[in-house]
């Protein structure tokens, strides 16, 4: 069984199903997202978003580790701290 939370799981199945819908979709009324490029645009931004969302909350829960660059961990200190750099 999965390791992830029943919020999560729900939420990682509907932005599958999302994709898969607006992807079927292309094929049932191709037509109509040819002449709407504007409402196109933003629907597959707004696609891109609710799977990047589901992805980053999906993939803590199954072993990955965020990975901070050193240089912008070194930047938080810096500001967390309040120092100039000079260390």
């Amino acid at each position: 069984m999965s390791r992830l939370r029943p919020g999560r799981r729900t939420f990682a199945t509907l932005a599958i199903l999302l994709l898969l819908a607006v992807a079927g979709s292309d094929f049932f009324i191709a037509e109509f997202w040819l002449s709407h490029p504007m409402l196109t645009a933003i629907i597959s931004a707004l696609v891109v978003v609710v799977l990047s969302v589901a992805v980053i909350g999906v993939s803590p829960q199954i072993g990955c580790d965020p990975v901070i660059p050193s240089g912008v961990e070194m930047l938080f200190h810096r500001l967390g701290s309040g120092t100039s750099g000079a260390e």
